[in-house]
């Protein structure tokens, strides 16, 4: 989790996580481009026409209910690099000799930013299950936890408000990824300030999506609130 990172990119966002396996990157490669091998580790199972510009189909993702998904291939350089989209977003699997084994690289671009612990706890367990193929165990399927959620929320430092202006006037705005059920989330917002203006929205899957925003008379009254609600709100997880 060291090495996993995320930032913003113009209107994107980028998470990149990086797993090292001792295995050869040749076993490496099968398991993330042919599909008996996905199946077992990859967020639902995928049919793949394995070329630059091949079809990919996604389906049983319990985050997508509607059906199944579609993407592309967007590079392909066997045994290093794989990528392709999903829908809107896209994902890139980088392959590199390490050691005594391999280092995986993925890099997850999309538009939802504020999903990104959701999205990166999601992978972290996907790739744990993979290296579990990789060394012949059997692999858990464990959805992310709470506490995965928490871990990459606060690495990517997405607890924090933005602090600015509105027309003229200071506010400070939280955009929260909850793991919370909406119930509790409700109650806790009951005992908040009339001034204070929240909802929810839908999330990516792991809970309801928080938006609240703090109105201030300055730029220093809106920095001591900011500190402020971000324990406050760090209650919900």
């Amino acid at each position: 989790m060291s090495n996993d990172t995320f930032e913003r990119d113009g209107d994107a966002a980028v998470v990149r996580l990086e797993r090292h396996y001792p295995h050869p990157p040749a076993k490496v490669w099968r398991a993330v481009t042919t599909p008996e091998h996905l199946a077992a580790w990859f967020p639902g199972r995928v049919a793949v026409d394995l070329r630059v510009g091949g079809e990919l189909r996604f389906s049983g993702d319990p985050n997508q209910p509607d059906g199944d998904t579609k993407g592309r291939v967007t590079d392909l350089d066997p045994p290093r690099v794989f990528a392709f989209t999903w829908e809107d977003d896209h994902i890139r699997l980088e392959l590199e000799p390490a050691g005594d084994g391999t280092l995986l690289r993925l890099v997850h671009t999309f538009g939802d930013t504020y999903g990104a612990a959701s999205f990166a706890s999601g992978w972290d367990s996907c790739l744990a299950d993979l290296g579990a193929v990789l060394d012949g165990r059997e692999p858990e399927r464990r959805p992310p936890s709470a506490a995965d959620h928490e871990r990459y929320l606060l690495l990517f430092g997405l607890d924090e408000g933005e602090v600015g202006q509105v027309d003229g006037a200071w506010r400070v705005r939280f955009e929260r990824q909850l793991t919370t059920p909406e119930a509790e989330v409700r109650d806790a917002a009951a005992a908040w300030p009339g001034d204070v203006a929240w909802e929810l929205r839908d999330g990516t899957g792991h809970g309801p999506r928080l938006v609240v925003t703090v109105p201030a008379a300055s730029r220093e009254e809106a920095a001591a609130a900011e500190a402020e609600w971000r324990a406050r709100l760090g209650h919900l997880r």
